[in-house]
């Protein structure tokens, strides 16, 4: 146990910090035990009035009347210095809408930077509207549990620069009148969105753009451009797309976008080149992309609609391309297709969730046959002269993907390296592994000098597979 002239010494250091260096240090702890600092010494006595950063959360709450009181006691305390961040989380029935409004307006006037809300309401709950004209407010976030975001005019938040929306419902053209009044966005992510209206996302400013799916419990209208989204955003750098519906998006200016994550799902009431073509929607406009990742499922719509693959854009800046594909000779005739349009492709990662393949294998079956992935029915004979490295994980060892890494050490002049990952079946027989390996070294090269790496991985055992057919459905 600690002497209590050493407890009397620590305690001395700690008083000697700066009240904005002690701030930063209670940011870190929850509300109450900020509050209990006040014990701490005289110092300390009000120095949680002005804490920075305040964070309630009123799940934690019981009985729930006493969140409302809690609340209400630390901002009527509370110093008239400025709030960095305001995070609310309750439910319809810890508080009412006065209360509600009562505390963002104060956060609002305390000229707060950065304001979080969560709440979950089977009714219709309105937001303040003071924080939709809030001149301080730089980073919002949204988490409505599915409500309807309802906005009332006027709308102006003019340094907003970061705008998280989670589980929101949009009707009209809510979005896009909020997007239109925060000229300095930089940042917007929307996940699990609900779109019933056409949005038009037009920014000069945004950055970085995620929109990751809608629930999938919801029903979409895909009747074209109903529930479309079209982006303006001449200085996007970043673009994330993860979609349950395949929901149609295009890219109208977003030729700066250096980053990109397509990952569509399928929508089995929709005829498969209709999905195809969402695809090829959500490709262009990447013309000068570096990074790439392409999801499995965005694999297999595409090579669904086999008349696409010969319209597909080019990548002239493409360095690396990330994508998972399972095996099938279209899949990887689709991949052949990609790395040939990209003719500065330097690093390919490919991987092949063998789980997703068993799992959706009767699925597929109405979709492709089951010949094999041939270099002489490969869509280009090409020689791919920048690419140095290729990584394959998940490699079973079957006749596409042998097929496929002979096609690449055929045609890869200046390759340096194949890392070759076995899967977990693979990797649990030894003398496979070690009879595969000895027939991939016996491949021709187009480059001399490459190396092939074979590598195994820890087994799992056979029963996750079956009891967890999604713990590896989605790999990038």
């Amino acid at each position: 146990m600690e002497a209590p002239w050493l407890q009397r010494r620590s305690c001395c250091r700690i008083n000697d910090l700066p009240d904005n260096l002690i701030h930063h240090i209670l940011s870190f702890l929850p509300i109450k035990d900020v509050i209990r600092t006040s014990y701490i010494s005289k110092r300390w006595r009000y120095l949680w009035t002005s804490v920075p950063s305040l964070d309630f959360d009123g799940l934690v709450f019981d009985p729930q009347m006493k969140f409302v009181k809690f609340v209400d006691s630390i901002l009527s305390h509370r110093s008239n210095s400025a709030i960095e961040k305001f995070c609310l989380r309750f439910g319809s029935d810890y508080c009412r809408l006065p209360h509600v409004h009562t505390w963002v307006l104060t956060a609002v006037r305390n000229n707060v930077r950065e304001l979080s809300i969560a709440f979950h309401t089977e009714q219709s709950f309105q937001l303040p509207s003071c924080m939709f004209t809030c001149r301080t407010l730089q980073v919002l976030s949204l988490n409505l549990y599915n409500s309807v975001l309802k906005l009332i005019p006027p709308i102006n938040l003019p340094v907003l620069k970061t705008l998280r929306l989670s589980s929101v419902r949009f009707r009209d053209d809510n979005l896009t009148q909020l997007l239109s009044n925060c000229p300095l966005l930089e940042n917007l992510h929307l996940e699990a969105c609900v779109i019933s209206a056409h949005i038009i996302v037009f920014s000069h400013s945004l950055q970085r753009l995620t929109i990751d799916g809608s629930p999938k419990q919801f029903l979409l209208d895909h009747s074209g451009v109903k529930n479309g989204i079209r982006v303006f955003a001449p200085r996007l750098l970043s673009f994330t797309y993860r979609n349950h519906h395949a929901q149609c998006i295009h890219l109208e200016d977003v030729s700066s976008v250096v980053q990109a994550s397509i990952s569509l799902e399928f929508d089995w009431d929709v005829k498969h080149i209709v999905c195809g073509q969402r695809v090829s929607n959500s490709l262009e406009g990447l013309l000068n992309v570096k990074v790439l990742t392409l999801s499995s499922a965005t694999v297999v719509l595409l090579s669904a609609a086999s008349g696409l693959l010969g319209r597909l854009p080019a990548f002239p800046k493409l360095v690396q391309l990330y994508v998972s594909i399972v095996v099938g000779k279209d899949h990887f005739r689709a991949l052949t297709c990609f790395v040939h349009n990209s003719p500065n492709l330097e690093f390919l990662s490919v991987n092949i969730p063998h789980r997703q393949v068993l799992y959706y294998r009767n699925l597929w079956q109405r979709w492709f046959d089951k010949e094999c992935f041939k270099p002489e029915n490969a869509p280009y004979e090409c020689t791919f002269r920048q690419l140095k490295t290729v990584k394959i994980n998940g490699f079973i060892g079957d006749e596409d993907e042998l097929a496929f890494v002979k096609y690449l050490l055929k045609r890869a002049s200046v390759l340096e390296k194949m890392i070759i990952v076995f899967s977990n079946q693979l990797s649990a027989n030894l003398e496979l592994q070690m009879k595969t390996r000895d027939n991939i070294l016996l491949y021709p090269r187009a480059s001399s000098s490459s190396e092939i790496i074979c590598q195994s991985v820890p087994v799992i055992g056979t029963q996750e597979m079956v009891e967890n057919p999604y713990s590896n459905f989605l790999l990038f």
